[in-house]
């Protein structure tokens, strides 16, 4: 989605300037996706405990 890449790149952008320089990312199309098995679906769901470093506001991003 184009939108999404767009998103991306304004994302970047703003960490860019942040840091004050280039940052080694490369934003385009996933090419490839793998589903993992069953038993790592919904795994902060199973596990509320658990851990995870992605911010859980943008899962719901990562789910359309």
């Amino acid at each position: 989605d184009n939108s999404l890449v767009s998103d991306i790149e304004t994302a970047v952008e703003k960490e860019t300037k942040k840091v004050g320089q280039p940052l080694a990312v490369e934003v385009m199309p996933l090419k490839n996706f793998y589903k993992a098995e069953e038993y790592h679906q919904d795994y902060l769901d199973k596990n509320p405990g658990g851990y995870c470093h992605i911010n859980p506001a943008l899962m719901n991003i990562a789910k359309r």
